[in-house]
């Protein structure tokens, strides 16, 4: 939709732009390339508006609230910029693993798993359970698919 690459849909990333970051990023990636690694980065997770604790299923609260989950699609509406970013400024050189089709179950977004365990900590953090249970096995197939495991 934009095709200046100097120019960002708003001003939210703009600090990443304007603080050389992709710059440093991109010379990275050049540094890392040259000594015959890869860079890989993470694509954004889904943040939410809600407490963690407001999630969890309780006697009081046998429904789960509605803010506790996201389709898909409203998470990468949502990060559309940091995809714009990573799309247009980046080496293409550089690997991106984008966890949401391992940390999401059938397009649904969730602050907790079908076992009502904790995918979060907080807003918008990972718990330790989310990471060893569903985006350690991911992660490591994205590695095993570009050879790099």
């Amino acid at each position: 939709s934009n095709s200046d690459k100097n120019e960002l849909p708003s001003d939210k990333y703009n600090w990443l732009v304007e603080h050389s970051s992709i710059k440093a990023i991109n010379e990275f990636n050049r540094f890392i390339s040259s000594k015959g690694g890869k860079l890989v980065l993470f694509a954004p997770t889904p943040e939410y508006e809600i407490s963690i604790e407001q999630c969890k299923p309780n006697w009081f609260r046998p429904h789960q609230n509605k803010n506790c989950t996201k389709t898909i699609e409203q998470v990468k509406k949502e990060k559309s910029e940091v995809y714009f970013l990573i799309n247009s400024h980046l080496d293409k050189t550089i690997l991106v693993y984008n966890p949401l089709n391992d940390i999401c179950f059938q397009d649904i977004c969730s602050m907790i798993d079908k076992q009502s365990k904790p995918l979060y900590v907080d807003d918008d953090h990972l718990s330790d359970y989310a990471n060893s249970e569903y985006l350690f096995p991911g992660f490591s197939s994205f590695l095993k698919k570009q050879r790099l495991l």
